[in-house]
């Protein structure tokens, strides 16, 4: 009896699942970037006006990775989703501050 070969063996990766998921990544990666940038500059504002605007880019860019960290196959404890959580952390203090003024 003639066995079956398979189409692939089971530990090749498909090139465009692989190619699709560092675009994945590499945009979360430049999300989390500007975020950061972003929330770090607030923190140097010349104003109010000017903090609540860079705190607001940092709050879209922190959106854009979250929904990006949810399609990526970083494990948790990676550093970028680390990285993430400090920075969805930055806001909420900074959101909790505003909110007790």
């Amino acid at each position: 009896m003639k066995k079956k070969r398979p189409t692939r063996p089971p530990d090749r990766a498909d090139p465009e699942a692989t190619a699709a998921q560092a675009g994945i990544e590499k945009t979360l990666y430049d999300e989390l970037t500007k975020g950061l940038a972003y929330a770090a500059s607030s923190l140097a504002a010349i104003d109010d006006e000017e903090r609540q605007r860079l705190l607001r880019q940092a709050e879209l860019a922190y959106q854009n990775a979250v929904y990006l960290a949810e399609q990526s196959s970083a494990p948790p404890e990676s550093s970028i989703n680390k990285q993430l959580r400090t920075l969805g952390a930055f806001l909420v203090k900074y959101a909790d501050q505003q909110e007790g003024n």
